[in-house]
């Protein structure tokens, strides 16, 4: 199947070749029959592709300050490296699709396969949506008409956060797509609506569709309260414009002693205090859709909101807004620029976007899609002489900027990536793999492939390395080794000579590290570890936070200094103390203090908090042995007491991912050998026993 891509460095605008994605449990599988092109949201998007780099920092000043903290941290390269390969990851253009259903997921069951449904798939032959972001179109609206229902929620989503009541005035800033569909939206509610833009063209548009209109240009702001306004003012403004100029100012102007205005465009945010303050204004930024954006337990899941709680959930709005359009009280087809197949769409339209007006419909040709296609060739097979042949399952950030960059290093024979991801394709080219795919079966049944490396979300690690031993391939996985107790006991009983378990815990191959266990070699059953993690805040509604998919920090983060802990150590432990500073939910806590006694007779503190400054390092380790100490600065520099293995402090930060590969990559290396398989389980087991600790000092307090 094709999809339309940007490149974000580059700026190229393409039609890219993907497999048809596998479906999952919450999902439906789409084959479309036509997609809106939105061309202030695309064009936006667009222009920042093929915008320089000072062009690129002017449009995104707070990234700037993110890229400079990170310098500090991590140094300049790999600052460079890491906004390079965020830059060189294309993304999929198109959020309002219809087609029909072809594929349901197991937990779906309001679908059926040949439904017409809208969505805010991508612009592409076939899309995966979750089923809470799809609706089923009423018999008497066309596809077409369908194809303009997600803008028309975000423009009810605006109408609705407006609170707006019937017989008020309301103006609307900015008659493009979005604005002529809540001018139109806000007539249909009975209000009376005034429409206000720069360009004649916008408001010949909107005076054909019946909305009084005023150009800003001609009018400031007083003279239409004064005078189209009879000095009393609009009772609410909704601002649908993208543009750099402080439209917010220009809507409290115009608005009456308590009016409201609510943001659905991108404007300027230089907001005069006066105005706002002397007319008690309220103001208000809608966020797309409607509630469930952006929430993973909504979208992902497909939880729904009661609907006695939230009544207007984005499926709901998207809902309504197709039975105004059931009803004719949406006037869309003047809105129709253009439509274009599907093939020509790089041609016709996004080359000449600058020129795009409205509403431009892309048309799409069913038969000529095969859609069983689940694996699609990136180059010839390539026949390597290399000793291990890799499949990959996973192609998000982590593995593109930071794992495939390190082992492109050692040249390995990278045979299939599994993903359902639409820039997976770029990255399979950019990596060399011979193919793509959307079925992780094909790395299984594959008899040549010998390395998997698994890079997915953490509830799918324990079942990927069971799935690996019983096929009898070695597995190098991300960590953790699995978020679940159990699965963990299963592989503890199937894992067997044969194979190698190696999971990612790069920090015991770095440089630094090596270095520092040349020198406490002697004193391993003496030493006492002070561990500080300045680890960073994660939102609550990432997929690390949720039980079920990421385990929480403690499993999925924190294991990584567990680890480390007990490699420098050298011991087992036997005994675990930890305290929390969350009362709720102790499997997700987020700043935890950690005390470790090992058999040895050593001891480590582990100190892990999200709530610290983004200047501090993330990372310091302070190790205390026989009236000696050293210290490691976030794998940047040691400065040690009482010995003499200092580096310099502008030494290049190693967290040991070469390493570490080159001994992955090494079928004869002795690294991951009993013992050490040995020690990935224990940390496993000691992670969970730390939650425990914490559960059990919940309890108590």
């Amino acid at each position: 199947m094709k999809i339309v891509m940007q490149h974000l460095k580059t700026g190229e605008t393409f039609l890219e070749e993907l497999p048809i994605p596998f479906i999952t449990p919450n999902s439906c599988l789409i084959q479309s029959t036509c997609s809106l092109i939105s061309p202030g949201t695309e064009k936006m998007l667009v222009q920042f592709g093929k915008a320089n780099i000072v062009e690129k920092i002017q449009q995104q000043p707070d990234k700037v300050k993110q890229v400079l903290d990170k310098i500090l941290n991590d140094g300049l390269f790999a600052t460079l490296d890491a906004v390079n390969s965020k830059l060189e990851q294309p993304i999929a253009l198109g959020y309002s699709s219809v087609g029909v259903i072809h594929a349901v997921g197991n937990n779906v069951h309001e679908f059926q396969i040949g439904d017409r449904v809208v969505s805010n798939g991508y612009h592409a032959e076939f899309n995966l949506v979750s089923k809470n972001l799809c609706v089923k179109i009423p018999d008497h609206v066309s596809d077409e008409e369908a194809s303009f229902t997600l803008l028309g929620a975000i423009a009810l989503q605006g109408i609705r956060l407006a609170k707006v009541e019937l017989g008020e005035k309301m103006a609307v800033i900015g008659l493009g797509l979005i604005g002529l569909l809540t001018c139109q939206i806000l007539k249909a509610n009975g209000c009376e609506v005034i429409g206000i833009d720069v360009s004649t063209k916008a408001i010949e548009k909107a005076e054909s569709l019946g909305i009084l209109c005023y150009n800003s240009q001609d009018l400031k702001a007083l003279d239409l309260y004064n005078t189209a306004f009879a000095g009393i003012g609009v009772d609410g403004v909704l601002i649908t414009a993208s543009s750099k100029d402080h439209i917010i100012n220009y809507a409290a102007e115009i608005c009456r002693t308590r009016g409201r205005i609510v943001l659905l465009g991108v404007v300027g945010n230089e907001i005069k205090r006066d105005l706002f303050y002397k007319k008690e204004l309220q103001f208000q930024v809608s966020c797309s859709y409607g509630p469930g954006r952006y929430d993973p337990s909504y979208e992902d899941k497909g939880i729904d909101y009661p609907i006695g709680f939230v009544r207007w959930t984005e499926k709901r709005n998207m809902e309504a807004v197709l039975q105004l359009m059931q009803k004719r009280l949406l006037n869309l087809n003047p809105l129709i620029s253009s439509r274009t197949s599907f093939e020509f769409v790089i041609e016709q339209c996004y080359q000449k976007l600058d020129e795009l007006q409205y509403g431009n419909i892309i048309q799409y040709t069913a038969h000529s899609v095969n859609s069983k296609v689940s694996t699609i060739e990136i180059q010839e097979p390539i026949h390597s002489k290399q000793p291990i042949t890799i499949g990959m399952i996973g192609s998000g950030s982590f593995t593109a900027s930071i794992l495939l960059p390190v082992i492109r290093k050692f040249n390995p024979n990278l045979k299939i990536l599994i993903s359902n991801q639409a820039g997976a394709a770029a990255l399979a080219k950019k990596f060399g793999f011979q193919k793509l795919s959307s079925d992780s079966q094909q790395i299984w049944d594959d008899p040549e492939i010998n390395l998997v490396i698994i890079a997915n979300r953490h509830h799918l690690h324990g079942k990927s390395i069971l799935k690996a031993l019983a096929c009898g391939k070695d597995i190098f996985i991300e960590k953790p080794l699995t978020i679940f107790k159990e699965e963990l006991e299963l592989i503890k009983m199937k894992l067997n000579s044969n194979n190698r378990i190696i999971v990612g815990y790069n920090r015991r191959f770095s440089e630094y590290i090596q270095k520092i266990m040349s020198v406490i070699k002697p004193y391993q059953d003496q030493l006492c570890i002070s561990y500080l993690i300045n680890a960073g805040h994660i939102d609550n509604k990432h997929w690390v936070q949720d039980p079920e998919i990421g385990g929480g920090r403690i499993l999925g983060e924190l294991c990584h200094f567990v680890d480390l802990c007990n490699y420098l150590i050298n011991s087992e432990v036997t005994q675990v103390q930890a305290i929390s500073q969350d009362h709720s939910k102790v499997a997700l806590a987020n700043n935890v203090s950690v005390q470790l006694k090992y058999q040895n007779g050593s001891i480590a503190s582990i100190q892990y908090f999200s709530n610290g400054s983004k200047k501090l390092p993330k990372e310091n380790i302070k190790l205390f042995f026989g009236g000696n100490c050293i210290e490691l600065n976030n794998f940047k520099s040691i400065k040690s007491y009482g010995l003499n293995v200092s580096t310099g402090i502008f030494s290049k930060q190693d967290k040991g991912y070469e390493q570490q590969f080159k001994e992955v990559l090494n079928p004869i290396s002795d690294a991951f050998g009993k013992k050490y398989q040995e020690q990935i389980i224990h940390t496993s087991e000691v992670c969970f026993q730390i939650i425990e600790k914490l559960q059990m000092n919940s309890q108590i307090g």
